[in-house]
């Protein structure tokens, strides 16, 4: 039996960017997550993600995203024009690769968007409140 796959779109505040993520499953799993370059980059104490694979993740115009790699561990994508952050490019060039987008930019998602899971909680900045999601270092 075949997954079925729902897209998830989104784009940036100016539109030149999008992108159409294909999902399976009855939610859109969320990620609260706490890691430092997501607190310095957003101005916030954590930001919310969904993860999508490389593979099944298109572009429009990609080739106009500006990225920055400050710790090697993520490279983050950006419109060139109005600088808005649009996703987290996670194990680039293996074969684990997948973005981290960031739920703010979602336009259309057929799927519920639940929060499941919190994490590089060893990196938050404030306490973490007990919501009864998971939580990982």
């Amino acid at each position: 039996m075949s997954k079925t796959f729902l897209e998830v779109s989104g784009h940036c505040v100016c539109g030149r960017i999008s992108y159409v993520s294909q999902q399976s499953g009855p939610v859109l799993p969320i990620f609260y997550c706490h890691c430092k370059d997501c607190q310095e980059s957003h101005s916030s104490p954590y930001t919310s993600v969904f993860m999508s694979k490389e593979t099944t993740t298109k572009w429009k115009n990609f080739q106009e995203l500006s990225s920055f790699n400050r710790r090697g561990k993520n490279e983050r994508l950006f419109c060139q024009t109005c600088h808005v952050q649009m996703a987290s490019w996670l194990n680039k060039g293996t074969k684990k690769a997948m973005f981290g987008l960031f739920q703010s930019s979602i336009e259309h998602c057929p799927l519920k968007q639940q929060p499941i899971m919190h994490i590089f909680t060893s990196e938050a900045t404030v306490d973490i409140p007990d919501d009864g999601l998971k939580r990982r270092p």
